[in-house]
């Protein structure tokens, strides 16, 4: 998701899944907004969504569905910020699917536009059981993250890097 506050007149994020693309063939994406009221897209472009609402009035939980003929339905919960709030510090990522390399490794990439914070960042990696873990990890001058493993066990990447504050 991208971040949504008060007054916007638009709700939209990008899809992502490491590894493999993404089939938006007959995808529905419903976002419900803290009043009660809906909206959906069945238009993904370059599995970015855009979804035109009427200005929001309230901060508070929203929800996105994601319906698909393909994949299981996907409910997820965001945050609409008053006017000025700052976003969270950490945007986390679930690493399922991992590409082997000639080199015996095991490799998956995070794009930029998932975090949209810059090349300077720190990174925590964590097992499916929470415990932190070490990879090896590349971010380029763009902010795309590579991350490199002996097994293709899946992981969650937590990214932590600018915000809107300034001090």
């Amino acid at each position: 998701m991208f971040p949504t506050f008060v007054g916007d007149d638009l709700v939209g994020g990008r899809l992502f899944n490491a590894g493999s693309a993404i089939d938006t063939t007959g995808m529905r994406i419903t976002v419900i907004l803290p009043d009660g009221t809906e909206y959906f897209t069945t238009e993904i472009i370059d599995d970015v969504f855009s979804i035109p609402v009427d200005p929001i009035t309230q901060s508070g939980k929203g929800t996105i569905i994601l319906t698909s003929d393909i994949y299981n339905t996907k409910t997820i919960e965001f945050d609409i910020l008053e006017n000025g709030e700052d976003i969270d510090f950490v945007t986390s990522v679930l690493l399922s699917q991992f590409e082997y390399t000639s080199d015996g490794m095991y490799m998956a990439t995070v794009p930029a536009t998932v975090h949209e914070r810059g090349e300077y960042l720190a990174l925590q990696a964590y097992s499916g059981d929470l415990f932190q873990i070490g990879v090896d990890l590349i971010v380029d001058p763009s902010g795309n993250i590579t991350v490199y493993q002996t097994d293709d066990a899946p992981i969650s990447l937590s990214i932590i890097g600018k915000t809107l504050h300034t001090t």
